[in-house]
């Protein structure tokens, strides 16, 4: 029984440690995003913002489910 639980949290360390490793490379290759940014000047001219958030009305909901109902 005493072999058992040490096997085990030998198991759970090692677990631990590769997640611990993967969690390093992950933040580094962040650290390198930050550092090098990358500006698509294009994806800025086609992105699109709405100056407002439409609210709900009965003409919206009934759009809605004619595209749902005709798979549009």
């Amino acid at each position: 029984m005493l072999i058992e639980e040490e096997l085990a949290q030998t198991d759970d360390r090692s677990v631990i440690n590769k997640l611990q490793n993967k969690i390093g490379d992950v933040s580094g290759l962040l650290d390198i995003d930050d550092q090098y940014p990358v500006v698509d000047e294009a994806f800025e001219t086609r992105h699109h913002c709405h100056a407002s958030v439409k609210s709900s009305c009965l003409t919206r909901w009934n759009s809605s489910l004619l595209m749902v109902e005709f798979g549009a």
